[in-house]
């Protein structure tokens, strides 16, 4: 007969082993951001937290978020689009598949972890107004409302929770649902 810790354990692997949970996640997220870094080589994306480097991709690129633990964020996608010689080349040497056209990269399926201190999002983009939260819900205290043209820099995130991200922003830190993931639009 089975214990229920054995039923339990098996279930639990199951579910991470099919990406439903993510064993090593403090945090269940799913919000988009973009990569962030000066390096020409690119962002390393790893096979788990300090672990090796699996690939990496071009300052800019959009990422799909789907867990967060100390610093570190789980995604399951990137995307970027390949406008120059260079980065259809760097694409290619990489072996991340380029559309029909040559012009975009779009990874779906992905498993790997990337450096906090490598994914931003910004607040330029439609909303008018930003309000940031205590915690990661509407209900929440508000600790400060902002508006998008006084913090539209690149942020760097800290955490994250369903659709919210926590920031630090004004020397406050706080939750905020409302944000831009891309680093050559304002989201408008």
């Amino acid at each position: 007969m089975f214990s229920k810790t054995k039923i339990i354990l098996s279930i639990v692997f199951f579910l991470n082993l099919t990406g439903f949970i993510s064993i090593y996640a403090d945090k269940n997220c799913d919000v988009l951001a973009y990569a962030s870094d000066t390096d020409p080589n690119g962002v390393n994306l790893r096979e788990s937290a300090k672990g090796k480097v699996l690939t990496s991709i071009p300052d800019g690129s959009h990422i799909s978020i789907t867990a967060a633990k100390d610093g570190w964020f789980q995604i399951k996608s990137f995307e970027y689009m390949v406008e120059t010689d260079a980065e259809k080349k760097m694409a290619k040497s990489k072996k991340h598949k380029l559309d029909a056209e040559e012009s975009n990269v779009n990874v779906e399926n992905y498993k790997a972890w990337i450096h906090g201190s490598r994914v931003s999002i910004h607040f330029s983009g439609w909303w008018p107004e930003v309000t940031m939260h205590t915690a990661p819900n509407e209900k929440s205290k508000v600790l400060f409302k902002f508006t998008n043209e006084q913090y539209s820099k690149p942020t760097q995130i800290i955490s994250c929770e369903g659709k919210w991200f926590q920031v630090k922003v004004n020397g406050k830190v706080g939750w905020v649902d409302k944000f831009c993931y891309s680093s050559r639009t304002n989201c408008s």
